[in-house]
């Protein structure tokens, strides 16, 4: 790319680094990079093989059938049944039993069988939080207690953090993958890993398990209850309106409070909590990712461009996809993703600002007074006319001035003179409609300012005599070829404002006889031997204004081809430009 197109994309390359990076030092828990790091969850469980099924840990759910057939609503009053159940379990040869529930309240009448039960299985773990009591004999015969905090962000439990000292020191997760391993985790703090579907933990109810027969759990394809062995039991309630979670793993829907803890169990068995990139490696590829947009939208031909930038996010969340599949690596997407539509947005800014800039060169003024144009178009019913007046200066001679001299000094010269007849136009509220060769056309009046624009007008082209006496000098004191001289036609009247052009090419236009008027005075000027040509209606409309209007003296009536007999005006004698 040319060093100019590379200065064009400056602006997009900062810019959009700069989004980037202020996301990136916001939290990673802000709601868009959690939902971008929901959707690759829910993608990773999505692709998982059907028939996966987690060696380790399976569930139990205290869900409404078993409350129904039990005929006891779910509470303390369920100990009555844990003795029964952990005998099942403990003979279907459960490693672990883990009670995802907290064992409050004293219930008399059937604690003792259930810390009995609880001593003689030797193997049951339960949680605890918000610094409940626990009954003391429950509390003496379970194998640990454990915290069942896990920090949620967006109403979805995700960080487990180790317990405060009236919960447990340990998170409910670690005390139980302690007591299988033997070992405590490397960091007590890790995020959990939800790449499998739910369906991936076997799971099945309080009641099945309670009165399996035979072996088997009453379930449509009659599990053996050996399924149990050597595995952790995580046993949770299911009740609508309680311990329910959006996991990532199933969007739209609303699982058990031990399903998460499933999960996590499952990440700390497995070794793969999520892990996150250095701070300073994301920052790279931010502006990274800035650089390639730069480059993508400085591109020449559109179709490739357009094809490239569709197939960069692409190729970034697939990155970013395969990065958690296989290696369960946390790569911020919102960064990234304010990176790219920065960019589009800036570089879309930067376009409409430099064709606005370009297209206020090509038509002498603010592109945005065409959208104001159009708006009074439309309620004039689509013709409008206004009074304005038209200026049109020549450089005399100049067939003979470009054919003598090098066309180096001629551009130069031209290029001097032209910018400054433009300046002194639009310094006076005027702007430049057209460059025809060496002739200029200038308006006074709409769709700028028409307030008194038939002073301002013959101010300006005083003004252009006056700037050629200090150009020619300029040049000739630089060894410069020199315009001699200039003519200058000033006419009024009204004029027809449109857009006109053809398929390829449209332009902001006014259509009038005082156009060809002032053009026609310019060109009479040559013949009357004068450098200025006002109308008798631009000399009518200075009668506000007595001195400009006394400095032109009547040079008569002249017959004008396309025209007919018009009366002209030009500069009084011993009057100065």
């Amino acid at each position: 790319m040319p060093v100019r197109g590379w200065l064009t994309r400056v602006p997009v390359v900062l810019g959009s680094a700069a989004a980037g990076l202020l996301l990136l030092v916001l939290p990673r828990t802000n709601p868009i990079e959690l939902s971008l790091l929901d959707t690759r969850f829910a993608i990773a469980a999505a692709v998982a093989s059907p028939g996966e099924r987690s060696g380790d840990i399976a569930i139990v759910l205290m869900d409404e059938a078993s409350e129904a057939a039990l005929s006891v609503p779910y509470g303390s009053r369920w100990r009555k049944f844990h003795p029964d159940l952990l005998s099942v379990l403990d003979g279907a040869g459960a490693s672990l039993v883990v009670f995802d529930a907290e064992f409050m309240g004293e219930e008399p009448d059937l604690d003792p069988d259930f810390a009995a039960a609880l001593q003689a299985s030797g193997n049951v773990i339960a949680g605890i939080s918000q610094g409940g009591a626990m009954p003391p004999a429950v509390r003496a015969a379970l194998l640990d207690v454990g915290s069942l905090t896990i920090r949620e962000y967006g109403g979805v439990p995700r960080e487990v953090i180790p317990g405060s000292p009236d919960e447990g020191t340990e998170a409910l997760s670690a005390c139980v993958v302690r007591h299988c391993n033997g070992t405590k985790p490397a960091d007590p703090r890790f995020w959990i890993d939800f790449r499998h579907p739910p369906k991936y933990f076997p799971t099945f109810s309080y009641i099945d398990i309670l009165r399996a027969a035979e072996g088997r759990i009453s379930d449509a394809d009659r599990t053996p209850l050996s399924l149990c062995q050597g595995r952790i039991v995580l046993i949770g309630r299911d009740i609508p309106g309680g311990d329910r979670f959006k996991l990532p793993s199933a969007p739209g829907r609303m699982l058990p409070g031990v399903t998460g803890h499933a999960y996590a169990v499952q990440t700390l068995l497995s070794g793969t909590p999520v892990r996150t990139l250095p701070t300073w490696l994301e920052a790279g590829m931010v502006a990274a990712i800035a650089l390639t947009l730069g480059a993508l939208l400085g591109m020449r031909w559109r179709a490739i461009r357009i094809v490239a930038l569709v197939l960069l996010p692409v190729a970034v969340f697939i990155a970013a996809e395969l990065l958690l599949l296989r290696a369960a690596i946390w790569l911020q997407l919102a960064p990234l993703a304010a990176t790219f539509s920065a960019a589009l947005v800036l570089h879309w800014m930067t376009r409409r600002l430099v064709l606005s800039r370009a297209l206020s060169r090509t038509i002498g003024f603010d592109a945005g007074l065409i959208e104001a144009f159009r708006r009074e178009q439309v309620r004039a019913g689509g013709h409008l006319e206004r009074e304005v007046c038209v200026l049109v200066a020549d450089v005399r001679d100049y067939t003979r001035f470009v054919s003598t001299h090098e066309s180096r000094q001629v551009a130069a010269v031209m290029g001097e003179y032209l910018s400054a007849i433009e300046g002194i136009i639009t310094s006076r509220g005027g702007y430049v409609n057209k460059y025809v060769g060496d002739e200029v056309v200038a308006v006074f009046g709409f769709p700028l300012s028409d307030e008194r624009c038939e002073e301002r007008a013959v101010a300006a082209a005083r003004a252009m005599l006056q700037t050629m006496e200090s150009l020619r000098r300029s040049w000739t004191e630089r060894g410069m070829p020199a315009i001699q001289r200039i003519g200058i036609g000033l006419d009024r009247g009204p004029a027809t404002f449109a857009e006109v052009g053809g398929r390829t090419k449209n332009q902001f236009d006014i259509i009038g006889n005082c156009i060809n008027g002032a053009s026609r005075l310019q060109t009479l000027t040559k013949t009357l031997k004068t450098s200025l040509v006002i109308s008798e209606e631009m000399h009518r409309a200075l009668a506000a204004t007595p001195r400009l209007q006394s400095a032109f003296a009547r040079i008569g009536r002249t017959a004008i081809r396309g025209q007919g007999t018009r009366t002209l005006y030009g500069l009084a004698p011993g009057i100065p430009a």
